[in-house]
C-alpha cells in the first residue's frame, strides 16, 4: 500500500523481491515507489494507475509481461482500491497483484480450439448447426450463406419452422420428434426457403444429445441430386416418347439379323405390330435388288462400332416397298442390350420428292440452257445479275460478259425511249410485254427481240426482274416485207384506178366520135382522131408495163425476204 504522495506504507515479501530484482535493492517504508532505476515508461504507467485509483476508486488491470531473455510471456491481474481513516478520509491506495498466466493460457487454448473448430465448420460445404429442444438455432456455420442466402447471425435465434417450405413443416416436425426420442436420422429430405424465395432441397442427418440437450445436425444442399433425378426422369420420359411415338423404327437384332425387339412405332410407319416381327429375320423384308448390299453393310458391324446403311427398300404390311435409311450400332457386348441396334427412318416421300425435284431441275436446265429463249435477271435499274447460257447462242454474248452491264447499253437508240418507258412500268405492275425492239448482237449488228418482264423483286430466291427474250428478227423481217409488198400493191391499185382509167376514157370517147361521125368529119379531122387513139393506146401500153414491173418487183421482194 502507498500513501497519497505515492510513498510506500507496507508491502509483502513478494513485492520486495520483485523490486530488488528490478532495481537491485528493495524499497523501505516511507520511500517513494517511483525510482530512477525503472524505465520512465513503466513509472508513468503506474503513476497513471495510482492517479486513476485516487480519482475513481476501485478498478483492475491485466498486464502482459514478456521476458526476452527467457522467451516467455506471463500475465498478471492487479487490483487497486482506496484506504480510508476512521473519519472516512482518503489516506492511501492498496494494490494487489496476482499471476494469472495459467488462466490466460487455458482461455487461449479454449479460444484457439473454438476458432479451429469454427474454421473447420466454415470450410464445410454442408450446413453444420445445433438447435435447442424448441427448435431454435444455437449455432450455424458459413455454408448457410451459400445454401440459404443468410448470414449465420441472421439464423441464430430463429426457429427452424420459420425457414422450412410450408408443405414440409409437418413431416419435419414429426422427424424432429423421432430424433428427440433417441433415434439417429440419416438422409432425411425436406425443403428450406432461400432468402430470394425459391425452395432449396435439403438432405439432413440429425442426432439428439441428451446431456447437452441440443440437436446436432448436418444438412447438404440436395439440389444437384434432385436435378439429376429430374433429368433422369425426363430422359426416361423422352426415351419412352421417342421410342413409342417417334416416326423412326428402333429395333434390336441378333448377329444373324433376327428380331429381338421392335418399337411400337413400326405399327404407325409400316403397319406391322412389334409382335408380328417375333421369330422373323430382317432380311426377309428387304427388296431383292437391295438385299446383297444391305447384308454386306450389316456384316461390317462386327468390325465397326456403328455404320450407316444407305437407302434401301423395305416391305410394309400392304406389300408395298418403302425407302428407308438406317443407322446400325453394335451393342452385342452391352449387358442391358446384347444385340445390334437399328434406327430406321422412312424416307419414301422424301426420296420421291427428291426425284421429282431432280426431274424438275433437269427440265429447268434443259429449258434454260437449250431453249430458244434467253432468260435474264436484272435489278430495278436494269443491271444484269444473271443471264442464261442461251445468250451465247442467240447473241454471241456469254452470261459472264453480261454481268455488271446495263440492258439499255444494248438497246438501239431509236427504240431506247419506248423500251425504257415500258420497263419502268414493271415497278408498278406485275408483268409487262415489250414489243419488238432492236438489241445489239455480239458481232455488232442489230437483231430484233420480243420481251416479257416479270417483277420478282420480293421473291427471296430471285430478288430481281425476270426477263424472257425471244429473237423475232425473222418475224419482223417478214412483217416488214409484207408491209412493203402491200405498199406496192396499193401503188398498182392506184395506178389501175387512176392512171389507166384516164387514157381508157379518152380512147372510148374518140371511138364514140368515129362511131357517130356519119361522114361529117373531114379527112384531116379523122386522121387527127386516129392519132389520138394511137397515142392513148400507147399510153395504156406503157401503164400496163409499169403495172407488170411493179408486180414483178413485189413478188421478188417477198421471195427475197
Amino acid at each position: 500500500s502507498i500513501d497519497l504522495d505515492f510513498k510506500l506504507i507496507t508491502a509483502n515479501t513478494a513485492f520486495h523481491e520483485l523490486v530488488k530484482k528490478i532495481q537491485g535493492e528493495p524499497f523501505n517504508e516511507g520511500d517513494s515507489v517511483f525510482s530512477t532505476s525503472v524505465p520512465s515508461s513503466i513509472t508513468e504507467k503506474w503513476k497513471s494507475y495510482y492517479t486513476k485509483a485516487i480519482k475513481t476508486g476501485s478498478f483492475s488491470v491485466k498486464q502482459k509481461i514478456q521476458d526476452p531473455s527467457k522467451f516467455w510471456t506471463t500475465y498478471g491481474l492487479t487490483s487497486f482500491d482506496l484506504m480510508y481513516n476512521k473519519e472516512g478520509e482518503k489516506i492511501g491506495i492498496t494494490c494487489f497483484s496476482k499471476d494469472i498466466t495459467s488462466e490466460i493460457l487455458s482461455q487461449q487454448v479454449l479460444i484457439s480450439a473454438k476458432e479451429e473448430m469454427q474454421k473447420i465448420m466454415d470450410t464445410s460445404l454442408d450446413i453444420i448447426c445445433t438447435l435447442d429442444e424448441e427448435g431454435y438455432f444455437l449455432s450455424i456455420n458459413r455454408a448457410v450463406n451459400d445454401i440459404w442466402g443468410y448470414a449465420p447471425k441472421d439464423i441464430i435465434g430463429t426457429k427452424y419452422t420459420e425457414l422450412i417450405y410450408e408443405e414440409d413443416i409437418i413431416v419435419t416436425e414429426e422427424n424432429a420428434e423421432f430424433v428427440l426420442s433417441g433415434n439417429k436420422v440419416i438422409n432425411f429430405e425436406n425443403r428450406y426457403v432461400h432468402r430470394d424465395g425459391h425452395a432449396v432441397p435439403m438432405l439432413w442427418s440429425s442426432n439428439w444429445d441428451e446431456k447437452d440437450r441440443v440437436y446436432y445436425c448436418i444438412a447438404r444442399d440436395n439440389t444437384e441430386k434432385k436435378n439429376a433425378e429430374l433429368q433422369l426422369e425426363n430422359s426416361e420420359r423422352r426415351f419412352k416418347t421417342l421410342v413409342q411415338e417417334s416416326s423412326d423404327i428402333i429395333t434390336i437384332l441378333d448377329a444373324e439379323a433376327n428380331f429381338k425387339y421392335v418399337s411400337p412405332s413400326s405399327m404407325k410407319v409400316i403397319q406391322i405390330s412389334p409382335e408380328e416381327f417375333e421369330g422373323q429375320n430382317a432380311f426377309d423384308y428387304i427388296h431383292p435388288d437391295d438385299l446383297e448390299r444391305v447384308k454386306t453393310q450389316f456384316n461390317k458391324i462386327t468390325q465397326n462400332g456403328s455404320i450407316k446403311i444407305e437407302p434401301f427398300r423395305f416391305k410394309n404390311k400392304l406389300g408395298e416397298w418403302r425407302w428407308f435409311v438406317a443407322n446400325v450400332s453394335n451393342q452385342i457386348y452391352e449387358p442391358s442390350i446384347q444385340g445390334v441396334i437399328i434406327t430406321s427412318r422412312d424416307i419414301n416421300d422424301t426420296r420421291i420428292a427428291k426425284e421429282q425435284l431432280e426431274q424438275s431441275e433437269r427440265r429447268y436446265k434443259t429449258l434454260v440452257q437449250e431453249g430458244s429463249d434467253m432468260i435474264c435477271i436484272m435489278d430495278e435499274n436494269a443491271n444484269f445479275t444473271y443471264a442464261s447460257p442461251t445468250s451465247t447462242k442467240i447473241l454471241n454474248i456469254t452470261p459472264e460478259q453480261f454481268m455488271g452491264t446495263n440492258a439499255f447499253d444494248y438497246v438501239h437508240p431509236d427504240d431506247y425511249n419506248r423500251v425504257f418507258n415500258e420497263f419502268i412500268k414493271i415497278l408498278k405492275v406485275n408483268q409487262v410485254s415489250i414489243k419488238p425492239f432492236r438489241f445489239k448482237h455480239g458481232d455488232g449488228h442489230w437483231i430484233w427481240l420480243e420481251t416479257i418482264i416479270t417483277n420478282k423483286i420480293d421473291e427471296p430466291s430471285l430478288k430481281g426482274i425476270v426477263v424472257n427474250s425471244k429473237d423475232v428478227t425473222t418475224k419482223v423481217q417478214h412483217l416488214n416485207a409484207i408491209e412493203e409488198q402491200n405498199a406496192q400493191l396499193k401503188k398498182i391499185a392506184w395506178t389501175q384506178s387512176h392512171i389507166v382509167r384516164a387514157p381508157v376514157a379518152r380512147l372510148m370517147g374518140l371511138v364514140d366520135l368515129l362511131r357517130d361521125d356519119k361522114e361529117k368529119l373531114k379527112p384531116e379531122e379523122r386522121d387527127q382522131i386516129l392519132n389520138y387513139i394511137i397515142t392513148s393506146a400507147d399510153e395504156i401500153d406503157n401503164v400496163i408495163k409499169d403495172i407488170v414491173d411493179n408486180t414483178i418487183n413485189a413478188i421478188d421482194l417477198d421471195e427475197n425476204k
